[in-house]
């Protein structure tokens, strides 16, 4: 994992879509946040010691018929296993953290470290260069990618753009940013029915999807094809 320092930043965009306005001011503390998205490798790791969040035996309540569609008999297929992990919940993507003593980051927290140290508007630059993102793949046999092979920010963190939309522990609202709270906010709305997910996917080709600022939605059980994890923990 690697630390994130505390530190105000200005989050949102005026260049955006509605949702990522208005810019406001936010202040987070000190936090870690893993440099990679969670592989299959280590999401079998998981199932094996919790059974229950197997294929074959989760409830609709918490992920739908596309949970690890790709996966045979309760197993990742073996040249997968470095493999970004894909068709996951966000109700699944807590559990992991949870039994990993981590939690999801929250949507500030995650733009705050996609950024980097020089507030950019993708991860590595303020003008989008293709060779340094998992971008523009073929999408017609999804099957995740293998994590760390572009170049890290400035905050040691790869893929913060690109490869997978990735699940934070927020919910979605549009209009969040006109009522957020200026140091650690974090939108728990029960009555909220999506979830927020953040920095693009492997299978955009167009870089607008991939800024630091875009916001993803889809409800906590979605279990798409480009949507995986990382995870966060306090300092």
């Amino acid at each position: 994992m690697s630390l994130i320092p505390g530190g105000m930043f200005l989050m949102g965009t005026e260049d955006g879509y509605i949702d990522e306005r208005p810019v406001h001011r936010v202040e987070l503390s000190p936090f870690y946040l893993d440099e990679r998205v969670v592989t299959n490798r280590e999401y079998q790791e998981f199932i094996v010691a919790k059974p229950q969040w197997q294929k074959d035996q989760v409830s609709s309540e918490v992920a739908d018929q596309n949970y690890l569609n790709l996966w045979l008999d309760g197993r990742c297929p073996e040249e997968l296993l470095d493999h970004s992990v894909i068709n996951v919940s966000q109700r699944a993507a807590q559990e992991f953290a949870h039994w990993v003593g981590k939690r999801l980051p929250t949507e500030a927290e995650w733009e705050y470290a996609a950024g980097g140290l020089e507030r950019l508007k993708w991860s590595i630059a303020d003008s989008f260069e293709p060779q340094s993102y998992a971008f523009g793949q073929d999408g017609s046999r999804p099957c995740g990618s293998p994590p760390g092979q572009y170049p890290q920010n400035s905050f040691g963190l790869f893929d913060m753009c690109g490869l997978v939309w990735e699940w934070t522990q927020d919910s979605y609202e549009t209009d969040f940013y006109q009522a957020s709270e200026a140091r650690d906010p974090v939108n728990r709305n029960p009555k909220a029915e999506w979830s927020v997910l953040r920095g693009g996917a492997a299978f955009f080709d167009d870089p607008f999807f991939l800024r630091i600022h875009i916001r993803g939605r889809n409800h906590p059980t979605a279990c798409n094809e480009d949507y995986g994890f990382r995870c966060a923990r306090d300092v």
